[in-house]
C-alpha cells in the first residue's frame, strides 16, 4: 500500500554507541545470510506448517503489480525474538530487485556509515541507526522510510534475518568455498586464515571473514598490508560469499533431507512482512528454480568521504545510474531533484519565466534563477542549453516541455546546471515526464529573430545521454578475495 512519508531536515549526529564483542560478532552478516536464506525460504511452501511459523513483522510496505519487479529490503539483526532492544542495531543493509519475468536478481548494498537524514527525525544520522530507533516495528518502518525517502527506491517487502543463524546456515549447506590466493587476517574478528587456493569455510570461519572490517594480507614479501577500506571492502568480500553461498545451497535444495534442514534455519532466523503471502513465495520458486548465482549482480551505492574518517555521504550523481535500476526506470534518468535549472524568458511573454520557475519547481526540478534572455528576442524556438557530456540533464528538463525543444552546447554552465530558454514555440510545462524516445525535436535549427536558412550552433537531435545503458558492474573497493579466478572451481 501507499503512504505518506514524514519530511525531514538536517540535523546533528547522536552519539555513537558502545557495543559488546559479542554484538559485533553477529553484526555485518544480515544481507549476506538473507539472501541465501530468501533463496531456501521461497521453497518453504511445500509446508504451510512451517510457513507459518516464520515470524512476520507489522510493516508499511509498497504493493507492487502482480509480475512487476520487486525490491526487498534485507536487514541483519541481534536482536532476539525477546523484543530486546538493548544495542539493537543493522549493520548491515541490502535491497535485492528481484524481476520474476526476466528471472534475473540484482543487489545494492549500503554502507552501514552512511550519513543520510533519517526519516521522521528532522536529524541526519549514520543509516543503520533509523532501526534502533523505538519499538522494534517502529525502527524497521524507520529504515523502510529512510530508503524510500533518500533515494527514491519502493520497497516491497522486508526480509530480516537474526545473525546468529548464520553459521548454521553455512554448516547446513556443508561450508562454503573460497579461495584465498593470500594469507588474510583480521585482529578485530578474529579472523586468520593462511591455507592458499580452494579452502571451504566452516560456520564459524564464515562468520569472522564476512564480518570483517580490519583486513590485512600477506604480500609476496611476508608482510601484512592494511587493506584501508573498512566498511566498503566488507562489502565487496561480502557479495563475493554470497554469490558463493547461493551456489552451495543450490545444490542442496534438490535433496528433500538437506532442503527441510535448510527450511528448519529459516523458519528460526528469517522475519518477513505480513504482506508476502504462501503464493508469493511458490511463484518465486517456480521463476527461480533454475537461478544461476553468477547471474546476480550486485552494486555498492557509490558515496563521498565526509573527511572525519569514520562516514560517508551517498554520491547521488553518481548514483543515479544505478538507483535506476531499483526505481523502475531507465539507467539514464535523472531524478528533478539533481538538475539545476535557469529559466530565461525569449519569448518576451510577460511573467512567463516565473511561471515556468513555478511549474519546474512543483516537480521537483531546482531552480536556481530565473531572468529575460539575452536580445534578440523574441527567439524562434524553446531551447535547453547543457554542459558536453551533460546532455541527459537537459534532456530531463525537455521531457516536461509541451512542444518542440532544441538542444545547445554551453560549457559556461556549472556541472548539473542547464538553461531553459523559452521561445514562441513555447506550449507550456506538463508533470508527467514524456518519454526520451518522444521527446519532440525542431525539424531544423532556427536562429533567434532570422530565418531558417540561417546557420546555428543548436542541436538538433534528442540528445544521446552518456549514461544511458545499463550499469553491468563495478570494480571491487578494497582487497577483494573469495572469489575463485578463471579456469579454478572451488565447488
Amino acid at each position: 500500500m501507499s503512504r505518506s512519508l514524514p519530511p525531514y531536515a538536517d540535523g546533528p549526529l547522536p552519539p555513537r554507541r558502545r557495543r559488546s564483542r559479542k554484538q559485533r560478532t553477529f553484526l555485518a552478516l544480515g544481507g549476506v545470510a538473507a539472501v541465501v536464506l530468501v533463496a531456501v525460504a521461497s521453497l518453504v511452501g511445500y509446508t504451510l506448517a512451517k510457513y507459518n511459523s516464520i515470524e512476520r513483522h507489522d510493516v508499511d510496505v509498497d504493493e507492487a503489480p502482480p509480475g512487476d519487479p520487486e525490491n526487498y529490503l534485507v536487514v541483519g539483526s541481534d536482536m532476539r525474538t525477546d523484543g530486546s532492544v538493548e544495542g539493537r542495531r543493522s549493520d548491515t543493509i541490502m535491497v535485492v530487485r528481484i524481476d520474476p519475468a526476466q528471472e534475473s536478481a540484482v543487489v545494492l548494498s549500503l554502507p552501514r556509515d552512511l550519513v543520510v537524514p533519517i526519516a521522521g527525525t528532522g536529524e541526519e544520522a549514520r543509516i543503520n541507526s533509523a532501526y534502533s530507533l523505538g519499538t522494534p516495528e517502529e525502527g524497521r518502518q524507520h529504515l523502510i522510510d529512510t530508503i524510500t525517502e533518500n533515494f527514491g527506491i519502493p520497497v516491497n517487502h522486508y526480509v530480516e534475518i537474526d545473525f546468529q543463524g548464520f553459521s548454521r546456515l553455512v554448516d547446513s549447506v556443508g561450508g562454503v568455498p573460497l579461495f584465498f590466493q593470500a594469507a588474510v587476517r583480521d585482529r578485530e574478528s578474529g579472523l586468520f586464515q593462511d591455507r592458499l587456493g580452494c579452502v571451504t569455510l566452516d560456520g564459524n570461519q564464515a562468520l569472522l571473514f564476512v564480518r570483517s572490517r580490519h583486513l590485512q594480507y600477506m604480500t609476496e614479501d611476508g608482510d601484512w598490508e592494511a587493506d584501508p577500506t573498512g566498511d566498503l571492502g566488507r562489502i565487496t568480500r561480502q557479495q563475493i560469499f554470497m554469490r558463493e553461498a547461493l551456489s552451495r545451497a543450490s545444490g542442496k535444495v534438490s535433496n528433500p533431507l538437506e532442503l527441510n534442514g535448510l527450511v528448519d534455519i529459516a523458519v528460526d532466523t528469517v522475519g518477513l512482512d505480513n504482506q508476502m503471502g504462501v503464493g508469493d513465495i511458490r511463484d518465486l520458486a517456480g521463476r527461480f528454480e533454475d537461478f544461476d548465482p553468477a547471474n546476480l549482480q550486485t552494486f555498492s551505492l557509490p558515496i563521498v568521504e565526509n573527511g572525519d574518517g569514520a562516514t560517508v555521504s551517498p554520491d547521488m550523481r553518481a548514483a543515479e545510474p544505478v538507483l535506476n535500476l531499483f526505481r523502475g526506470l531507465e539507467p539514464g534518468d535523472i531524478s528533478p531533484s539533481l538538475v539545476a535549472v535557469t529559466v530565461l524568458n525569449g519569448s518576451g511573454q510577460q511573467g512567463q519565466a516565473s511561471e515556468v520557475a513555478t511549474s519546474l519547481t512543483a516537480i521537483g526540478f531546482e531552480v536556481v534563477g530565473t531572468g529575460d534572455a539575452p536580445e534578440p528576442r523574441p527567439r524562434a524556438q524553446t531551447t535547453v542549453l547543457h554542459r558536453a557530456g551533460e546532455e541527459q540533464y537537459a534532456q530531463r528538463v525537455a521531457r516536461h516541455v509541451t512542444g518542440p525543444v532544441a538542444f545547445e552546447v554551453d560549457d559556461t554552465l556549472e556541472p548539473g546546471s542547464v538553461s531553459l530558454v523559452t521561445g514562441a514555440d513555447f506550449a507550456g510545462v506538463h508533470q508527467e515526464a514524456t518519454p526520451a524516445d518522444e521527446v519532440v525535436v525542431p525539424p531544423g535549427p532556427v536562429p533567434d529573430g532570422e530565418s531558417a536558412s540561417a546557420a546555428t550552433s543548436a542541436t538538433t537531435a534528442v540528445p544521446d545521454a552518456a549514461a544511458t545503458q545499463p550499469p553491468v558492474g563495478e570494480p571491487a573497493i578494497g582487497y577483494a578475495v573469495g572469489e575463485p579466478p578463471p579456469g579454478t572451481d572451488c565447488g
